[in-house]
């Protein structure tokens, strides 16, 4: 599973919005959207606080499982 793809199902599994996510994250929704459509990837501040967010280490995020 891919970044995009693990992003959204931490989201969706937290029943967080994608607003809610931009908002923690200090970014737009459609930046997030980028982000859990893989058109971006996060940098790794932005991974800190997914990792927050979600309870998991940032490694959950960039290993290949």
């Amino acid at each position: 599973m891919n970044i995009a793809l693990k992003i959204k199902a931490q989201r969706e599994a937290k029943r967080y919005s994608q607003e809610f996510m931009a908002s923690q994250l200090n970014i737009t929704q459609a930046s997030y959207s980028r982000l859990e459509s893989g058109f971006t990837k996060p940098d790794i501040e932005k991974l800190k606080v997914l990792s927050r967010i979600f309870d998991v280490s940032i490694l959950h995020f960039i290993s290949n499982d």
